[in-house]
């Protein structure tokens, strides 16, 4: 119970916590290590706010705050009571580095190719393994034949290699290993594993040279994650302060996760394990994992109850046990049913070129509405110079494209292939502009990212972290994998050595009782969705996932943070099959 001294206190800044809040900030003066797990929109940031004026007007501690993000930093700073300290991680170590170290950011870059005459990298041809090459005659008999023709070998050269050690220092410094090795490399997947071996061998001795290189005092350049990398190796004790507030702790590395374990002062982990959508960056979300004394935040100020409920069904299948509350004062709607264009405030894809194909059918709908584009424009670019080269007969070098003989291989993909998204939106896509390329390199060009004089924001979910809006649309470009879609044969099937398939056939249930379907507002063609709240969450849900879907953790997760991007309308027509299905499930489980 909280001490009415403390409550008091917190009433006087004109705040009134709620029960789960006090229950946090009681845990914090303590002074121990704890985690606070807060699901979206629950208030977090005041939380924070919280503990840093009972900690610091009534206790005089003082507090250091670390966010990953140097905006998200001089808010708080703004906030939180002045005897805290924000900072990003590496603005940290950024301080505590020798300065002929920290001032190499500013050195002009040196790329690759500069770099492998540097250290006499040489180019050499290099065999296919057999299994690749297996995967290539399923995909195109007419590339196959064009590799064999070649004698079977890639040439790779000394840029590439080179490419192959900075990738791997990358991973390296998010890692929590005090020396480069064999396992920070990327598995190229068309060489055989003796042969990968022999070649990482190879390049494992000037890795390390770089390395050392790279903290040396010389005219290199590094990247941020270097200097952070150097830091955290001295093991550094943090000091001048009486404890640390992590922010979003589920997506730290293992570098920062291991350095804050290590702290003698007591640390706060705060976050969201369900939001951990960065792993593919080096985030390993051990927020949940950590084995300490836990306070939720589950009542969300930010959506009401519906959106809660719809993202109740995501929770569970991720193996939660406790629902995240919706805020009664907000009358929130999921429409299940809706047309594909919409004038919102946001869309939100899963990938990039999602997100591209959005812009260009929306603005198309809508011409008179200013779209904001927060996608990696890079990426998009990229795959449209491999699928023009491939059209021209060029080399290709793309990873998603060089299987391909021709743009033909790439058609008949697509037509087989329905559930692969990205090369679906990028064929069609091409359709509309009739493979007008320098047409599609002008409307990349004339992307606007100003999401402030924007009417509508399009972006990925890893952009829309940490984003609010009135109505959002969530695209139709997420892999659901949903096994309702392979029992109908229009899914893809599992590789044989997998095993078999589970199938149910869920089409045959009833609907279910508790989701009811309701015209949405004056558009008798729109519906919406709505469930019953739950009070707790059925763990059996995350065992049986398999019935229902393929999907894998960080896929769920980013479903979760679209869904709960939303504050009034959620248009979900893309997710209407699976929140039926998800439905089923509950009421159906073994």
């Amino acid at each position: 119970m909280l001490d009415s001294k403390v409550r008091e206190f917190l009433h006087g800044l004109n705040t009134t916590p709620t029960q789960e809040q006090e229950a946090a900030v009681e845990q914090a003066i303590k002074l121990a290590n704890y985690k606070i797990i807060a699901y979206a929109g629950t208030g977090k940031t005041s939380t924070l706010v919280m503990i840093s004026h009972v900690l610091g007007h009534l206790m005089n501690k003082r507090g250091l705050y670390l966010a990953f993000n140097k905006a998200i930093a001089k808010e708080a700073q703004g906030k939180f009571n002045n005897k805290v300290v924000c900072k990003t991680f590496h603005g940290l170590a950024y301080a505590n580095v020798p300065s002929y170290i920290s001032s190499k950011i500013k050195n002009q870059r040196i790329f690759p190719k500069q770099l492998a005459q540097r250290y006499d990298l040489r180019d050499e041809n290099i065999p296919y393994g057999k299994d690749y090459l297996n995967q290539v005659k399923d995909c195109s008999k007419e590339k196959y034949q064009q590799i064999r023709a070649k004698g079977g070998s890639r040439f790779v050269s000394a840029q590439y290699k080179m490419q192959l050690i900075n990738d791997a220092i990358i991973v390296f410094c998010k890692s929590d290993s005090k020396q480069v090795g064999l396992e920070h490399f990327k598995r190229l997947n068309w060489l055989d594993e003796e042969t990968f071996s022999k070649l990482i061998s190879d390049l494992l001795p000037t890795a390390t040279k770089h390395w050392n290189a790279l903290i040396g005092d010389n005219d290199l350049h590094i990247s941020h994650d270097v200097y952070v990398k150097y830091w955290a190796m001295t093991d550094p004790q943090i000091t001048g302060f009486d404890y640390i507030m992590m922010d979003e702790s589920q997506d730290m590395d293992q570098l920062m996760a291991k350095l804050l374990a290590n702290q003698k002062i007591p640390v706060i982990y705060v976050g969201d394990s369900n939001q951990s959508i960065y792993g593919w960056r080096g985030a390993i979300n051990t927020l949940k994992d950590l084995d300490l004394q836990e306070v939720r935040l589950t009542k969300s100020f930010r959506f009401g109850q519906q959106i809660a409920n719809h993202a109740n069904l995501l929770l569970a299948l991720l193996g939660e046990s406790l629902p995240i509350i919706g805020h009664e004062p907000i009358n929130s709607k999921v429409v299940v049913d809706h047309p594909e264009t919409m004038p919102v405030e946001a869309i939100l894809c899963r990938t990039n070129k999602g997100a591209f194909y959005e812009l260009v059918k929306q603005s198309q709908a809508f011409p008179d509405r200013r779209f904001a584009l927060l996608a990696d424009v890079g990426e998009i670019r990229n795959w449209m110079v491999g699928a023009r080269s491939l059209m021209k007969g060029e080399p290709v070098y793309h990873p998603d494209l060089v299987c391909f003989a021709s743009w033909v291989d790439v058609i008949e993909y697509a037509e087989l292939n329905k559930g692969d998204n990205s090369f679906q939106y990028m064929v069609r896509l091409l359709e509309q502009f009739d493979n007008d390329f320098d047409e599609v390199f002008a409307v990349l060009d004339m992307i606007s990212t100003d999401v402030n004089s924007a009417d509508t924001v399009i972006c990925t979910v890893h952009k829309a972290k940490g984003l609010e809006w009135d109505n959002v649309l969530i695209s139709d470009d997420f892999e659901l994998s949903l096994m309702t879609d392979k029992f109908e044969g229009t899914g893809r099937a599992k590789d044989k050595d997998d095993g078999e398939v589970y199938l149910e056939n869920w089409n045959a249930l009833p609907f279910p009782t508790e989701m009811k379907l309701y015209p949405f507002g004056n558009h008798q063609e729109f519906v919406e969705s709505r469930l019953a709240p739950l009070r707790t969450l059925n763990s059996k849900m995350a065992f049986q996932r398999y019935r229902i879907t393929e999907m894998d953790d960080e896929e769920l997760r980013l479903l979760y943070v679209a869904v709960t991007r939303a504050k009034r309308n959620l248009y979900a027509a893309s997710l209407s099959d699976l929140f039926i299905l998800l439905e089923k499930l509950r009421t159906n489980l073994d």
